[in-house]
């Protein structure tokens, strides 16, 4: 399911996953009308996190009910990446939502560790999936349409321009007009496809994915953002590289968002079969509580990525001197 909206809770477009999921037509759900589906204590939890993310323009990761089409209340996993304009203020954010489980249900059978593992694991390749497929779908086909748009704007003004009766003034002015918004849409299209699924992770690999990252997020807040890395010419997986890439994001959305930090180190390295990466801020410092609050989604969830291909990640915090967050994961996978 996706959506497009702003950091106060309006929505102003929810496609026909979510339409269908709902059970309730689009008129009823724009603005702030699509909360009707989700219950008051998940509202205003979800809010609070989506003005945090707004007011410090990162992204968010979250969970919350929603009641389905069957009057049924289901738990979505959701992801809303910040969209900003041409002048780097925040425009809104573009969520990604995936169905997780029905809570309310009272006759599922019960699962264990491994399979509940399973579910988890098959529920992060759908995300990154649908990350792929909605990235694929942006750049190809609203992307081109708005290419096309700008091209044939720029070739009516050039028609205009030496047309034999002079045309209108305004006219004029209103087609460039047109032809610099159909360009910052552009440019905003570029800008979710490749948050959604950065290219040079798929092309260029891991190092070159978080140095884009590193840059990318110092433009962004302000924090010099330093990367060092001795991976070496020793290649991973697709899997393996998109959680190590995941877990960086998330660590830096953290530093953007709780830190108050000016300064922030990645370091990637290959240790006894393990790929580690970490980093460091010198910010604040993470606190017991925090580093082991259970609705943490974020902490949560870069946990889990580790944990699912068998590495782990250690959170630590000294009040004054910064937060690490340290990972390792098997550079290869297990036999068995």
């Amino acid at each position: 399911m996706v959506w497009l909206g702003d950091g106060r809770g309006r929505r102003t477009f929810l496609n026909r996953r979510w339409l269908e999921f709902t059970g309730r037509a689009a008129r009823d759900q724009a603005g702030r009308g699509w909360q009707k589906s989700v219950p008051p204590d998940d509202r205003r939890r979800y809010l609070r996190a989506l003005r945090s993310a707004a007011d410090a323009g990162t992204a968010l990761q979250t969970s919350y009910r929603v009641k389905r089409a069957d009057g049924q209340l289901c738990l979505v996993v959701e992801e809303a990446r910040p969209r900003f304009d041409r002048g780097r203020r925040l425009a809104g954010f573009v969520g990604v939502c995936l169905e997780a489980e029905r809570p309310d249900r009272t006759d599922a059978p019960e699962v264990d560790a491994s399979q509940l593992r399973q579910l988890s694991q098959r529920i992060e390749a759908v995300r990154e999936e649908e990350r792929a497929r909605v990235a694929r779908a942006l750049h190809d086909e609203l992307g081109q349409l708005l290419t096309s748009t700008k091209l044939d704007l720029m070739w009516l003004c050039e028609r205009l321009r030496h047309a034999e009766a002079r045309p209108s003034l305004p006219l004029v002015n209103k087609l460039q007009s047109l032809a610099g918004l159909v360009e910052i849409a552009i440019a905003t299209v570029q800008r979710i496809t490749t948050d959604l699924k950065p290219p040079v992770l798929d092309h260029l690999g891991l190092e070159a994915a978080l140095e884009w990252e590193a840059t990318k997020f110092q433009a962004r807040t302000g924090i010099r953002c330093r990367i060092s890395s001795r991976l070496g010419s020793r290649e991973l997986d697709a899997a393996r590289a998109t959680a190590v890439f995941r877990i960086a994001q998330e660590s830096l959305t953290n530093v953007a968002r709780h830190a108050h930090a000016g300064a922030v180190r990645l370091s990637l390295r290959h240790v006894k079969g393990n790929v580690v990466l970490e980093v460091q801020d010198n910010g604040r410092g993470i606190t017991e509580a925090e580093r082991n609050d259970r609705r943490s989604v974020g902490l949560l969830g870069m946990r889990e990525r580790a944990h699912l291909l068998g590495g782990e990640v250690r959170i630590t915090g000294v009040p004054g001197r910064g937060t690490r967050v340290f990972v390792s994961i098997p550079a290869q996978a297990s036999d068995d």
